[in-house]
């Protein structure tokens, strides 16, 4: 091997310096994709729970029209056979319950004729259960689903939608219940005064990360994922 040869190969080869800016590169491409990758995966997980709970909603308001018949349990009684069908929904962002929601029917239809706190204990749950009363007769509770993957609901804004400037009247607690014949929301929340008359209601699901969807369902019975 000549002289000139070996000088050659020499300026051939990579410096420790230019190979330690190559892994730099490297690293820094990889972490970018990790946490593009990261983010594109808890924004679909969240989108997937917006869409799941607007399906439930979606659920109840079909059972209401159809007039579906509730699955009760062995301890409840079923409602008088003059019952008009009414199913509906309670979201709070209270911290022990912003992690699931309540499937209830309305037996009495009080979540409609008279949403007032003393018409609320036979469908709202103690915190801490994970399942619905089976013991108590007059329960109004179907289901508890809990979210499991780590999101809350964290905001329960009132008439944002209608308001149209991002402005809303915020709630700890929001009741969504659907009844036949119409297809239509009724929304009430803990110790609404007879008077008011909600025309939207908004939830808004938060992941870990700090990511947002949010559910409206408005008085006249549209359910929108945004």
């Amino acid at each position: 091997m000549s002289v000139f040869s070996f000088t050659k190969n020499l300026k051939a080869g990579m410096t420790s310096i230019e190979l330690v800016v190559v892994f730099s590169i490297f690293a820094a491409l990889a972490a970018t994709v990790l946490f593009n990758y990261r983010e594109f995966s808890t924004n679909i997980k969240l989108q997937n729970l917006a869409q799941d709970i607007a399906l439930q909603i979606r659920q109840a308001q079909n059972r209401s029209v159809s007039g579906s018949y509730p699955n009760l349990n062995s301890a409840q009684l079923p409602p008088s056979i003059n019952w008009t069908p009414s199913y509906g929904l309670y979201f709070s962002t209270e911290e022990a319950l912003s992690n699931q929601f309540i499937l209830f029917f309305d037996r009495n239809d009080s979540a409609i004729s008279d949403p007032q706190p003393f018409n609320f204990g036979d469908r709202q749950i103690p915190q801490g259960d994970i399942d619905c009363n089976s013991t108590d007769t007059n329960s109004e509770c179907l289901d508890i689903i809990q979210i499991t993957t780590g999101e809350r609901i964290t905001d329960i804004c009132l008439d944002e939608f209608s308001y149209g400037n991002g402005d809303c009247d915020s709630a700890e607690d929001i009741h969504i219940v659907f009844s036949r014949p119409l297809n239509r929301a009724y929304i009430s929340y803990t110790g609404m005064p007879q008077d008011v008359f909600i025309s939207d209601v908004s939830l808004y699901v938060v992941s870990v990360d700090g990511l947002s969807s949010v559910i409206r369902v408005t008085a006249t019975g549209q359910i929108i994922v945004e």
